[in-house]
This record gives structure tokens, sequence and C-alpha cells, in this order.
């Protein structure tokens, strides 16, 4: 081997040697962000669960009188809530960053949109004693082509963390249009507050992934908020600006190109219907959680159900096999057999029954998201059962589940 060659293999091997230390290096960093991540989620994901644990253990004292008690259900309910909307965050920060999220526009009466929103943050203003103001000053039967609900989830991100760190004062929120002409135009909304503000080093890491402003704020964060925020609105092709002064308060601006509309949407006015009386059917609960058992026999039985408990699919099969029931609600993750397995044998002997399938797993959802329709799933027992569907955003319609049977499922989702 000449020198020449000798000396191309060395560089090859340091380039590689390099290439190698990089990767390394890169699986380190992804390491730590990673416990990063799971740290905080522990603690955000704790706090509000010891919350709920607290009220309840605290209305289970017999001295507290009437007030209290609903005082402590309202706080453990808007605190559930709380929780809920960081696992929701958590969950669309991945399809963000994955590129599985879709915006859908439709025709939309934002000035009613901004409202709504506004009103939902109302007893929460109330309770610090802040003002919140909304202003939209729209002209009537105007409407905007865009994602309603990409919009909704930037305000309540942006009004959530105005009351979040506003001790005392006002919060503005706006929106105002200025139209390039009929049927084009620029939406403005604007979120104000007077809180602590935020300082120029933490602005400059606000919007990455988990960054939490922290001068003068004693409320940690998931940092996912004002992440979700801006790749939403970049999503829909506007920008985000933020104007900050500690100790003043700070300002973020939504600034989205629109089509615009003159037309008013108009909603059907559904007729006053009167209530018919429940039927006394006997339903069967599948459910290997006990809690969730419990709740949903409670709330059924309280409007006049006969209820039965099963713990996983093998025993609603024995249920089944000794009495009649109209309607069997069945998780879909369950030891020993799944809601889809049990769905797919019932289907072969009960035809005539109806059968409603849930679980809070995001698995469903991402299988969905990630495949083109039909698509294959294999459960417990050796089946296989199809899944059709036509997908538009996060909801899917035309939904068909079958089997080696018969028909399990047709109907729309909405995820």
């Amino acid at each position: 081997m000449c020198i020449r060659d000798r000396e191309e293999e060395l560089a090859q091997k340091r380039a590689l040697s390099c290439a190698l230390e990089r990767e390394k290096d890169k699986a380190i960093q992804a390491t730590k962000a990673k416990s990063r991540f799971l740290a905080s989620m522990s603690h955000e994901l704790r706090t509000p669960v010891s919350a709920i644990v607290g009220f309840l253990e605290l209305l289970a004292k017999p001295e507290l009188n009437v007030g209290q008690r609903k005082e402590a259900i309202e706080l453990a309910g808007s605190t559930a809530q709380t929780l809920l909307g960081l696992i929701g965050n958590i969950l669309d920060i991945d399809k963000i960053e994955s590129g599985k999220y879709q915006i859908t526009p439709q025709w939309s009466d934002v000035a009613q949109l901004v409202s709504q929103q506004c009103h939902t943050f109302d007893a929460l203003a109330q309770q610090k004693g802040i003002a919140l103001h909304c202003h939209s000053p729209l002209r009537e039967g105007t409407t905007l082509w865009l994602d309603p609900q990409a919009l909704r989830q930037i305000l309540n991100n942006l009004i959530g963390n105005a009351l979040k760190f506003t001790a005392e004062g006002a919060i503005q929120v706006s929106c105002r249009l200025v139209q390039a002409d009929e049927t084009q135009g620029e939406l403005t909304l604007t979120v104000s507050d007077s809180g602590c503000g935020i300082s120029e080093e933490e602005q400059t890491t606000l919007f990455h992934r988990y960054a939490q402003a922290r001068q003068g704020r004693q409320q940690t964060g998931s940092g996912l908020g004002l992440v979700i925020c801006k790749e939403l609105v970049a999503l829909m092709q506007g920008r985000l600006e933020m104007v900050s002064r500690p100790g003043v308060g700070t300002t973020f601006t939504i600034i989205l190109p629109v089509k615009v509309s003159r037309c008013a949407i108009h909603t059907p006015q559904a007729l006053p219907v009167r209530p018919l009386a429940l039927p006394g059917l006997s339903i069967l609960i599948a459910d290997d959680h006990p809690t969730n058992r419990l709740l949903l026999k409670r709330q059924l039985s309280t409007i006049g159900y006969r209820v039965d408990e099963a713990c996983d699919g093998e025993e609603a099969e024995n249920k089944l096999a000794s009495k009649h029931y109209d309607l069997l609600i069945t998780d879909l993750n369950m030891p020993k057999k799944d809601g889809l397995a049990l769905a797919a044998s019932l289907r072969r002997r009960y035809p005539s029954l109806v059968i409603w399938g849930m679980t809070a797993s995001a698995l469903l959802h991402a299988v969905l998201t990630d495949a083109p329709s039909p698509i294959q799933v294999d459960v417990a027992g050796g089946d296989t059962l199809k899944v059709g569907f036509q997908r538009t955003g996060d909801r899917f319609t035309s939904v068909t589940l079958t089997g080696p049977a018969d028909l399990v499922f047709t109907g729309d989702i909405e995820l």
C-alpha cells in the first residue's frame, strides 16, 4: 500500500471517529433532554394530582359546611381540567414536531370565538380579583377562513399564562381585522397583561421547549404552552410577536393572513323537545380500572339504568352468557381479552348487542393519523380487524370496523 493510500485511509478513519463522536454527543444530549423532560413532567403531573387528592380528603371531613364542600369540588374540577390540558399539550407538541398536526380551516365567527374563550376564564379572573376585558370590533356577519380549534388553543394558552402571572391589574384581549380587499385580510389578536413581565435574557429562550420565565414568578410550568402557540401560528402562516417589560407587563400579538366573507354563518336553531322517559336498559361495563367502573356505574344508575360490571373481557363474556344486556360499554385496553377482541367475539354470538368502545389511550389516534385507510389491527385470539375511514383534521368520518364475522362498528369519530 502506497503512502497516499495509507493517508487516505487514516483520513477516513479520523472522519469516521469524529462522526461517531458527534453522534455520541447527540445521544448524550438526547438522554439529558429526556431526563429533563421526565423530571419536569413528573412534577407537573404530580402537582395537580396531589391537589385533587387533597381536595377529596378534605371532602371526607364531616365538619365542612355546604359552601366549603362546593368550593372544594369546584377547585378539584378546575385542577383536573388543568391536568387534562397539560396532557393535551404533551400530545400536541409531539404531533406538531413530528409533522402530524393538520390545520383544518373553516369559515369561523372569530368575534364570537374570542368572546367565548375569554368567558371561560371569567371565574378564575374574578377569583384573583383581576379585570378581564375582551374587545372584538369585527363587523357583524364577518367570518374568516381559519382553523378555529387552533385559534382556541392559542388563546387558551396566552390568556391562561396572563392570568397565571398577573397578581393584580387587568388583562386585555382584542382582535382587529385589516382588509386588503373584499376577500383577503390580516387578523391581529393581542393579549396584554399587567403582570410581572419577562426580562430580555429570559425572552431569548421563552419559546424553547420546556423553557420557563422565572423573574418574579413563583409558578413553574411545562414550558410547552408558548411553544405550541408559536408552532400553531406558524402552521397558520402567521407570526407571533412579544413585547415585555419587567414590572410592567407583557403583550403577545398574533398576526394571521385570512380570507374574509361577509356572509354570516347561520346555525339552525334546535327546536325545543320534551325530555323522553329513559328506558330501563340493562348495561354491562367492562373495564379493568375499578375507579372508572364505579364512576360510570353511579352516573348511569343515577339516571335509571341497571348496570353490572366486569373487570376484563373474559368476565364480560361470562356475564353476557348468563344474562341479557342491551348495551356493552367496554374499555379497549384490558388484560386477558381486550375490547377489540371482545367486540369481535361477541358480534358473532350477539349480532343485536350494541357495543360502545372507550379508551384514554393516544394509540388509536396515532395509528389513524399515521396510516392510510384502511388499516389492519391484530387483536388477541388471532383475529384481524380492518378499520376504514375518511380523515379531515382530527375528525374521522365513514368509519367502519369489520372483523372475521360481521360488521362491528360504523359511524363518525372526533378525537
